[in-house]
Parts: structure tokens; sequence; C-alpha cells
């Protein structure tokens, strides 16, 4: 009688380790799915971000032209390249929120900040040219 009541103890625990294994290598995959979403979440931030510093890059050029008066490096400079990159940006990145608040901010349409972008650059592009 003592054997049976320790062999079904041992089959008691024997089941509820089972069920912990079980349960834990459950609660294991669903870490590595995680694990693969985040990553393949930040490859994809990664992918989007390297045009934007690019871009920044690109611009911060021009701007030290601007400054610097150098006009070679005006003249390869691709304006209409880097007001598409801004419209494009604006358009995909603002959405409604961001458009709305450059709209208040702005006073004007949406696609303003392009416009202003636009004129600036040509504005500077010409005074450096000019001076």
């Amino acid at each position: 009688m003592a054997l049976e009541l320790e062999l079904e103890a041992k089959i008691e625990e024997t089941r509820r380790m089972e069920q912990s294994l079980r349960a834990g290598f459950a609660a294991f995959v669903d870490k590595v799915n995680e694990r693969s979403m985040l990553l393949t979440m930040k490859q994809e931030m990664i992918a989007k971000e390297a045009p934007r510093e690019k871009f920044v890059q690109d611009f911060m050029v021009f701007m030290e032209a601007i400054e610097n008066g150098h006009l070679q490096i005006l003249k390869n400079f691709d304006e209409k390249d880097m007001l598409n990159t801004v419209s494009t940006m604006i358009k995909t990145d603002a959405g409604e929120h961001g458009r709305e608040q450059t709209q208040t901010v702005l006073g004007k349409d949406p696609d303003t900040p392009v416009d202003v972008v636009a004129a600036a650059m040509e504005t500077a592009a010409s005074g450096v040219m000019m001076g």
C-alpha cells in the first residue's frame, strides 16, 4: 500500500513536471518569435532611417557650401532631388497629425514646407552665386 501511494506521488510529480516543461517550452517559443519580430522591425527601421541620414548629410554639405561660397559644390547639388526627398518625407512620414501641425505652424497649405524649402534653397544659392 505504501508503495502504491509512493508510485502515485511519483506519477503526479512526473505529470506536473511534464506540464511545466510544456509550458516552459511554449514560453520559449513565444520569446523566440518575439525576438524574431523585433529584429525584423529593427532592420526595417534601420533601412528606413538610412535615406534620412544620407539626406541630412547631403543637406549639411549644401548648407556649408552656401556659407563658404563653394560654387562648384552648389553647381553639383541636385536641388530637384532634394525637393523630391523633402516632399516624400513630408507626405509619407508626417501622417495626418504631422500635416495638421505643419499647417497650423505655417498658417498655410500642408504642401507649403516644400515651397518654403525650395525658396530658401533658391535664395541661398543665388545669393552665394551673386556674392
